[in-house]
């Protein structure tokens, strides 16, 4: 987990993710997350500042999909940031920024949307391609539209 958390070059996190989109490892969202529980992944992204947060996750029994949130130290003004995980047929996890879930699972943060204000510009329209490289460690690449906004590692 240091090694992958210690990797903040870019080029290297978008080859790695690349590689990673191509491996035929493709753990399933109960590895990620068991239903009925909450999982909390350490991130590092590739920005300059800010680079280290959490990727809180809750699996909801029977669904296929997961419900998560960010926890950073600038949450007190961007907000949560929820998203949805769900599994692209090419076995890539989209995190989607875009749908609020409908339940707020116990323990985790008030809803509130990822529009408008401060949260606005760091979640509006924010989706993330997310590849596994083991099912303890995750590899990112943040988009809004088509445009790459930067990479990121989470390890549990």
């Amino acid at each position: 987990m240091q090694v992958a958390m210690g990797l903040r070059d870019e080029a290297c996190q978008a080859r790695l993710f690349e590689l990673a989109a191509l491996s035929p490892h493709k753990p399933s969202l109960d590895d990620i997350c068991p239903p009925g529980q909450t999982v909390t992944f350490e991130g590092r992204n590739t920005l300059p500042v800010f680079s280290r947060f959490k990727k809180v996750f809750f699996h909801p029994p029977g669904e296929a999909r997961l419900i998560g949130y960010n926890r950073q130290c600038t949450g007190i003004l961007t907000g949560p940031g929820y998203y949805q995980v769900t599994r692209r047929i090419n076995g890539v996890l989209d995190f989607d920024y875009t749908k609020l879930p409908a339940i707020q699972p116990k323990g985790f943060p008030r809803l509130t949307p990822n529009a408008g204000g401060i949260g606005g510009l760091v979640y509006g329209g924010l989706r993330d391609d997310v590849a596994a490289l083991t099912k303890n460690i995750l590899i990112g690449r943040a988009r809004k539209g088509n445009k790459t906004i930067g990479y990121f590692i989470l390890a549990r």
